[in-house]
C-alpha cells in the first residue's frame, strides 16, 4: 500500500495503523529529515524521498512501491501543506502549494488507478479538509486546493467505479497537526474539550475503509470534532 506523506501527522499514523492491520508500506517525504524520521519511526516500512508536487517525482514513486510491494491495491493519497492567500503568497508559492495540494493528487490518481485496476481493485482514499465547507477568509489559496480535490475525488470516484476501485475523500475538520500548532498553541485543551482532532483519529478512519468489501462506496467520510459546529 501506498502512503503519502507518511512521516509525520496524520500520514504518520495512518502509517502506523496500517501496519498493525497487517498492511505492507511505502511511503514518502520530500524532506530528507523527515525521510530520516520516518525510517526510524516506521522500522517496518519502506520510506522514500519525493516531492508530490513534482510529477517526475510521483511517477518515480509510484513506480517504486510497485516494485518494492509486488503490485499495488490502495493508496492513501495524504501528503499536504499549508497555504495562505494570493494576497500574501509569492505567485511561486501558491502555485507550488496548489501542485502539491490538488495536482499531485490528481497525478496520483492517473498512475496509481491503472496499478490498482491490474490488481484486480482496491481502494484509493485522498485526505482533504472541511476547508472547502468552511471557506474561512484568508486562507484561499489553501481552500481553493481542497474544494477542487473534493470536486475532482467525486468525478473520479465515479468514473473508476467500474474498474472494480473504490475512491472516497476524506475530510477532516481541525486536527493536531504541525500544521495548526502555530495557530491553536493550546491544543491539548481543546481536544480534552472535543474541539480538535488527534492524528489517530484520522488513521482510524482510513482502517475502516480499507476493509469495506468491493460491493460498498463511500465517497465522501467527513469527521469533526464533536463540539467544532462546520
Amino acid at each position: 500500500m501506498l502512503v503519502t506523506g507518511g512521516t509525520g501527522g496524520i500520514g504518520l499514523a495512518v502509517c502506523r495503523r496500517l501496519l498493525h492491520d497487517g498492511a505492507k508500506i511505502f511511503t514518502f517525504s520530500h524532506d530528507e529529515v523527515h525521510v530520516e524520521k520516518g525510517r526510524k519511526a516506521l522500522p517496518e516500512a519502506i520510506v522514500g524521498q519525493g516531492d508530490q508536487g513534482r510529477f517526475e517525482d510521483v511517477t518515480r514513486l509510484v513506480d517504486e512501491a510497485d516494485q518494492a510491494l509486488g503490485g499495488l491495491d490502495a493508496v492513501v493519497v495524504n501528503a499536504g501543506i499549508g497555504a495562505s492567500s494570493v494576497t500574501t503568497m509569492t505567485t511561486e508559492a501558491w502555485n507550488y502549494s496548489m501542485s502539491v495540494n490538488l495536482l499531485g493528487p490528481m497525478h496520483i490518481a492517473s498512475v496509481v488507478a491503472p496499478l490498482i485496476k491490474a490488481a484486480g481493485g482496491g481502494h484509493m482514499l485522498f485526505v482533504g479538509s472541511m476547508s472547502s465547507k468552511t471557506r474561512g477568509g484568508g486562507g484561499d489559496v489553501y481552500v481553493a486546493a481542497k474544494l477542487g480535490l473534493h470536486g475532482f475525488v467525486d468525478s473520479f470516484a465515479k468514473g473508476v467505479s467500474n474498474l472494480n476501485i473504490n475512491a472516497c475523500l476524506i475530510e477532516p475538520g481541525l486536527v493536531l497537526t504541525d500544521m495548526t500548532a502555530d495557530s491553536h498553541p493550546a491544543q491539548e485543551e481543546m481536544i480534552a474539550r472535543g474541539e480538535m482532532l488527534v492524528p489517530g483519529d484520522i488513521a482510524e478512519a482510513v482502517s475502516f475503509l480499507l476493509v469495506q468489501p468491493p460491493r460498498v462506496c463511500i465517497p465522501l467520510f467527513q469527521i469533526r470534532p464533536r463540539t467544532q459546529h462546520i
